[in-house]
């Protein structure tokens, strides 16, 4: 009879056996796959304080392994955050998670690694495996007169979940990859 404890929140099943036929211990995996919250790692979300430093601090945390990052309620203002592969923001909701662009930043909110990079190469490139559910994306473009996007994106294999991106100068949502062919125009 075997028994394991859960320290990534699923409900076992599938991921445990994947986790005993991987042969990775439990505790291992665990420490691999975890949530880490913000607020750990010293954000405000008081809608004032620049959090840039520690919600890119808690992604990059969670980098190696893939985790989730979680954002409790609050208004948390940044400049742009790089997203990697295997990582996933967790809001508390879009009506009580915010991450609004800095005065003056006007770039991305949140946008892919290696995104410049990738975007308009149409390579197979980018991130995967990751999401964004459960917040807001202010991009604030009363204060960035020069650009701002919600999010920004080149990977495939991803969930966005109750997202929601407003007042931004650019785009809200900006989604490419791909090494297919072109679309007739107009598309």
């Amino acid at each position: 009879d075997l028994t394991f404890a859960h320290g990534d929140a699923t409900s076992g099943g599938i991921f445990t056996l994947g986790m005993l036929m991987s042969g990775v211990d439990p505790d291992d995996m665990g420490e691999r796959w975890r949530t880490l919250n913000v607020r750990d790692f010293g954000a405000h979300g008081d809608g004032s304080t620049d959090d840039t430093g520690a919600l890119q601090s808690a992604i990059d945390a969670v980098r190696e392994h893939g985790g989730s990052v979680h954002l409790p309620p609050g208004v948390y203002v940044t400049r742009k955050l790089t997203l990697y592969s295997r990582v996933h923001l967790r809001g508390a909701g879009g009506d009580a998670t915010t991450l609004k662009l800095a005065d003056g930043a006007n770039s991305a909110i949140i946008e892919s690694a290696d995104f410049a990079r990738f975007t308009g190469s149409r390579s197979i490139g980018g991130i995967t495996l990751f999401s964004i559910r459960d917040l807001t994306l202010d991009g604030n473009k009363e204060h960035n007169k020069r650009g701002g996007y919600g999010l920004r994106l080149f990977g495939y294999g991803y969930e966005l979940t109750e997202v929601i991106a407003f007042n931004c100068r650019n785009d809200g949502v900006y989604s490419e990859w791909g090494p297919g062919v072109s679309l007739p125009l107009p598309s």
